[in-house]
């Protein structure tokens, strides 16, 4: 069994902490990426019903006109929205893994030598924590170019 010196156990310790850390961050984004698609699915569902039920009370060309013209700038106009809140919540992770990795490496100390098996274990778990927040954004993506191409389809159908 290895035996790690009293500055390595601090170190492994401060670590895991960190690693904690990073995985709370990540789990917050994810949970503030669902809440956001699951929002935007929410309002699309609703809206469409909306437009739906107007479509049934259409008596001529001028009033299926009326109703189908502001709809491409709404759209353009939620979507914008929906990017922003995306690229919000992906600002707010980035900033707070920078914060948590500064203080990592600010207490490493002069001794980062002795600290090779710990360094080595903190490598590790970043790359799983970046694997996850990567897994995220990439479904936060995905679920943005589907909702895109629903809505452009939608869009081009009423035009």
């Amino acid at each position: 069994m290895t035996k790690f010196a009293n500055a390595q156990t601090d170190a492994l310790k401060s670590n895991i902490e960190a690693a904690a850390k990073l995985s709370e961050v990540t789990l917050t984004s994810l949970e503030r990426l669902t809440a956001l698609n699951l929002a935007a699915a929410r309002s699309f569902v609703e809206e469409g019903v909306a437009l739906t039920q107007s479509y049934a009370k259409v008596k001529d060309a001028d009033d299926l006109k009326t109703l189908t013209a502001p709809l491409g700038e709404k759209v353009s106009e939620q979507m914008m929205k929906y990017v922003r809140d995306v690229q919000e919540v992906s600002k707010d992770m980035q900033m707070m893994f920078a914060k948590i990795m500064n203080e990592q490496m600010s207490s490493l100390g002069d001794n980062v030598a002795a600290m090779a098996p710990v360094l080595d274990m903190v490598k590790k778990a970043t790359q799983q924590v970046s694997d996850m927040t990567a897994a995220g954004v990439k479904a936060a993506t995905e679920m943005t170019e589907k909702l895109s191409d629903s809505i452009e389809v939608k869009a081009k159908k009423t035009a």
